[in-house]
């Protein structure tokens, strides 16, 4: 069973080797895109990103080990001349450790950035 929750400082060890999965994939088919790791990535800077006010972190659990994560940030609403101010949710990372795969933790942690959509446009 797969569960979501916020993300917590203790996931660290598990994120950070999410995302340096995901970079050293990318890495072998996008050289000049991504980086062979995630350079800097420390439990402080993970700490920052959780604390901050426009966005939410969530993992996905099962077994009570962390096997996803996803981060959403608040979309701004800005316009321009190609498009109208909107607002809402943007998700800028989606990880999901490679023995979890294909069990529903992508969809079940996007499932819970709706009601922080919801909450933004207020």
């Amino acid at each position: 069973m797969i569960s979501v929750r916020p993300a917590h400082h203790t996931d660290f060890d598990a994120v950070a080797g999410m995302m340096s999965g995901f970079m050293a994939l990318h890495h072998r088919f996008e050289p000049d895109q991504f980086r062979p790791a995630l350079l800097g990535f420390t439990e402080a800077i993970f700490q920052t990103w959780l604390a901050q006010k426009d966005e939410l972190h969530i993992v996905g659990v099962a077994d009570e080990s962390v096997v996803g994560y996803t981060a959403a940030g608040r979309w701004p609403g800005q316009s321009s001349d190609f498009g109208y101010p909107r607002r809402g949710v943007f998700i800028y990372n989606l990880v999901v450790a490679p023995e979890a795969r294909r069990k529903g933790v992508g969809p079940r942690a996007v499932r819970g950035h709706r009601g922080v959509g919801r909450r933004f446009q207020r």
